[in-house]
C-alpha cells in the first residue's frame, strides 16, 4: 500500500474516532445539562471549534514555521489532551451511572423525578468540568519544567571491570517539530554535557517533520559532547519524516547512527558492544529495514556485553534471546498523562523505568525528555538518563 493512501486511510480513521468522541463528550457535558437554556448552543459551538482545532493542528502544524508553530499549536494540542481526560472521566462518571441504574431496576434505590435528574446532570457535568480544568492547568505547569535528570546504576555480569563507572546520557522522544523547538533542545543539550557522560545516545523519534523544514531547530545538537561519541538509534516518527535524509543529516551532524549496527566501546580488550536497531516501525514502511538484532550484534566477540538501543521496548523478548545485557528504549513516554500510561501495557511489555527479561537482560525505558501531541505531563516527567555502569 502506497504512503499517500496509508496517510488517507489513518485520516479517515483519526476523524471518524475523534468525532465519535466530541459527539460522546457534547452529549453528556452539553446536550442534556444545558437543555433549555441559551448556553447550549454556545457551548456546543465552542466545542466544535476545539475539535476542529486538533485535525487543523496535526494537518498544517508541520509545514507551517516551526516557531510560529509552537505557539499556534498550543490550543488544539492543549485540547487534545484535555479531550482524553474528559473522555476517562465521563467513562467513570457513566460507570457510576450504570450502577445507579441498576440500584433503581433492584428497588435499592428511588428514581429521581426529571428535575432533579436534570439538577443530577448539571452538577455532575460541572464537577467533570471542574476536575478536568484543574488537572489541564497542572499537567501543563508539569510539562513546562525541564526535563529531569534521573541517575540509575546498573551491574552488567559481562560488563568490563576496568570500565565500571562508565556513564551512559540518554535522551529519547524529543519530539522536535510541533510545540518543542530549537529553544528546548538548547536547554536539554546544555543539561547533557554538563553530565559530562562518556557516550550519548539518543534513542529515537527525535524529530516531527522534514530536514528542510527543521534543519535550523535540531542545529543545538551538534553541540553534544562526549568521550566516545554521541549516537542515534531511529523512532517510528523518524520514518514518518523521510527517515533517509534524517540518517544522512545527523550522520552529517557528526551523529553516528546505528541501524541494525553496532560500535565497540572502549579500549584494548576492555570493550563492549554499543548496538541500535532501527524500530519496529521500519518493517511496515520499508521493505527489507525492519529491526535486525542478529544483524546488529554480527561484530560481537565471545563474552562481549551488549548494550542495545531499540526506541520500542517491545523488543525486549527478542534482546533476551541474544543475550544483551542492557536495552535502551523510549517511545512510551511513560503513558505521559495519566491514567493513560496504563494503556501502555496494551502495547509494549514495559511502561517506564526498569524490566527484566531472560535469565539476565535489563531493559530501561526512558519516559522521553520531550513531549508528543499535549504539551501535558501528568504523573509523569521529563527525563534525561545518566546510566552508571559497572560489573555485576
Amino acid at each position: 500500500m502506497s504512503r499517500p493512501i496509508q496517510m488517507l486511510l489513518f485520516l479517515l480513521f483519526f476523524s471518524a474516532v475523534l468525532s465519535a468522541f466530541h459527539w460522546y463528550i457534547w452529549y453528556r457535558l452539553i446536550h442534556t445539562p444545558l437543555q433549555g437554556t441559551p448556553w447550549k448552543p454556545v457551548a456546543t459551538a465552542l466545542l466544535a471549534a476545539a475539535g476542529l482545532s486538533i485535525p487543523l493542528t496535526m494537518i498544517f502544524g508541520h509545514s507551517a514555521d516551526p516557531r510560529i508553530m509552537s505557539v499556534l499549536a498550543w490550543p488544539g494540542m492543549v485540547w487534545l489532551g484535555a479531550m482524553m481526560l474528559f473522555l476517562f472521566a465521563l467513562l467513570l462518571l457513566d460507570a457510576a451511572r450504570g450502577i445507579f441504574f441498576l440500584g433503581t431496576r433492584l428497588h435499592l434505590i428511588t428514581p429521581p423525578d426529571d428535575a432533579r435528574r436534570l439538577f443530577m446532570e448539571r452538577i455532575a457535568a460541572i464537577g467533570v468540568t471542574g476536575v478536568v480544568a484543574v488537572l489541564t492547568i497542572a499537567a501543563v505547569v508539569q510539562a513546562a519544567r525541564p526535563a529531569q535528570v534521573i541517575r540509575h546504576t546498573v551491574a552488567l555480569s559481562k560488563f568490563p571491570a576496568a570500565l565500571s563507572g562508565f556513564t551512559i546520557a540518554q535522551i529519547s522522544d524529543i519530539h522536535v517539530g510541533l510545540t518543542v523547538t530549537g529553544r528546548e533542545l538548547r536547554h536539554i543539550v546544555q543539561q547533557v554535557n554538563d553530565l559530562k557522560p562518556d557516550v550519548i545516545v539518543i534513542t529515537g523519534d527525535l524529530v516531527d517533520g522534514t530536514v528542510d523544514r527543521l534543519r535550523d531547530e535540531v542545529e543545538p545538537l551538534r553541540k553534544l559532547r562526549a568521550p566516545h561519541g554521541v549516537f542515534f538509534s531511529t523512532g517510528n516518527h523518524e520514518y514518518y519524516s523521510d527517515e533517509p535524509r534524517w540518517v544522512r543529516h545527523l550522520t552529517a551532524m557528526g551523529i553516528r547512527v546505528l541501524a541494525n549496527d553496532s560500535a565497540a566501546i572502549g579500549r584494548g580488550e576492555d570493550t563492549f558492544l554499543l548496538a541500535g536497531v532501527n524500530d519496529v516501525q521500519a518493517a511496515r514502511m520499508t521493505q527489507d529495514r525492519g529491526p535486525d538484532v542478529a544483524g546488529a550484534l554480527k561484530e560481537r566477540s565471545p563474552g562481549q556485553e551488549v548494550v542495545l538501543l531499540s526506541h520500542q521496548p517491545k523488543l525486549a523478548a527478542e534482546a533476551a534471546a541474544h543475550d544483551v545485557g542492557l536495552m535502551l528504549s523510549g517511545h512510551t513516554h511513560g503513558g505521559q498523562i495519566w491514567p493513560f500510561s496504563m494503556l501502555v501495557a496494551l502495547d509494549q511489555p514495559c511502561n517506564r523505568g526498569f524490566c527484566r527479561f531472560g535469565a539476565r537482560t535489563i531493559v530501561y525505558v526512558n519516559q522521553g525528555t520531550g513531549l508528543w501531541g499535549p504539551p501535558m505531563r501528568l504523573g509523569t516527567t521529563g527525563e534525561i538518563s545518566l546510566l552508571t555502569l559497572r560489573r555485576e
